[in-house]
């Protein structure tokens, strides 16, 4: 049973994906599952080959990013076999501390009224608080290579 639940799961996946592929797309045509279309024995090769070669230019495209071009792998000698070994390193330094004052949008308004003898007669002050919230922000630098 859970194979069966698991095959509906994949499927609802894939059709989710065929869903997105078409709608970013904007093709006329329905993409499908190649299991639901009628098709040669060698359009499944030619389906393997294209996909293959999608993520071998995936694969090309992440290793450029890194620096490893096609300068580089040329130079590889290709009559023994070859590891890729990746050495990264990362610091981290402390630059500065800040206190920054955030407005909460909230105020307290008060007023309070003195009662005076002379010829000002009442006097009446209005205080506005307004509240802050105090955060640290802890500044760092931060460099990969």
């Amino acid at each position: 049973m859970s194979s069966s639940y698991e095959n509906l799961a994949f499927q609802r996946k894939v059709n989710d994906a065929l869903t997105a592929v078409e709608r970013i797309l904007a093709i006329e045509k329905k993409p499908l599952i190649a299991g639901e279309v009628e098709h040669t024995y060698g359009a499944k090769y030619e389906l393997v080959n294209s996909v293959s070669n999608v993520a071998i230019i995936a694969y090309m495209n992440a290793l450029e990013k890194i620096g490893l071009d096609a300068d580089v792998l040329k130079a590889i000698d290709d009559s023994t076999p070859t590891t890729l070994c990746f050495d990264a390193s990362t610091t981290c330094k402390f630059l500065e501390k800040k206190v920054v004052d955030v407005p909460l949008g909230r105020s307290h308004e008060e007023t309070v009224e003195t009662k005076s003898t002379g010829l000002l007669g009442n006097t009446k002050t209005k205080r506005v608080s307004k509240v802050v919230q105090h955060i640290e922000e802890w500044h760092y630098k931060v460099e990969t290579s």
